[in-house]
């Protein structure tokens, strides 16, 4: 009995840290990108905030442009968040893929607020033989000390694929990624160009 009247005042405290913990957890951005701004054509995978971009290409040439428009918005817990927010972005990973944003730096008026930039990817001078995959990801980095993290950000995957314009290949790779993926995942793909 003593036993358990210890516990309880225990069990009491761990729920209060972990609610006062859940109190102080910042809001954190959701993004998202629509297929059909993808240029050249790509597959968007999106799951819970974060979109994953998938482009082929026959091979890796210096000079190569990549680009698409993605969208930002405040996420759960949006109203804990300091507004205005400005949030600068940048892509994180592979070197080999600069990138150029349009514009760098976006802002979040209201928790409800949605922002939308467009970026760039080039592929950097250099030596890509035996390379078969590059990978960034783009974030926006939201002012310090104003609740709102920068969330999972966009995952930009670049696979080199000499049969890229295959169609069969192209369903392949997509239902690899499908497989991949937390069940819930959506996918789209960008229309060909010759669509109505």
């Amino acid at each position: 009995m003593r036993r358990m009247r210890a516990i309880a005042p225990l069990s009491a405290l761990f729920l209060m840290l972990a609610v006062a913990a859940r109190a102080n957890e910042p809001a954190r951005i959701n993004y998202s990108v629509e297929p059909s701004s993808t240029g050249p054509s790509a597959t968007v995978v999106s799951r819970g905030g974060e979109s994953v971009v998938i482009f082929q290409v026959p091979s890796f040439n210096p000079g190569t442009a990549l680009s698409f428009t993605f969208s930002m918005r405040p996420g759960k817990w949006a109203n804990r968040a300091v507004y205005p927010n400005y949030a600068a972005l940048a892509a994180v990973g592979n070197d080999d893929l600069e990138a150029a944003f349009t514009p760098s730096m976006v802002t979040f008026d209201a928790p409800l607020s949605v922002a939308t930039s467009g970026v760039t990817l080039t592929l950097a001078p250099g030596d890509y033989r035996g390379i078969h995959t590059l990978e960034v990801t783009i974030l926006a980095h939201p002012d310090p000390g104003t609740m709102l993290g920068e969330g999972p950000g966009v995952k930009v995957v670049v696979l080199k694929d000499k049969k890229a314009a295959s169609a069969s290949r192209e369903s392949g790779m997509l239902q690899d990624v499908e497989d991949a993926l937390a069940p819930g995942a959506g996918t789209q793909a960008a229309p060909p160009a010759d669509a109505p």
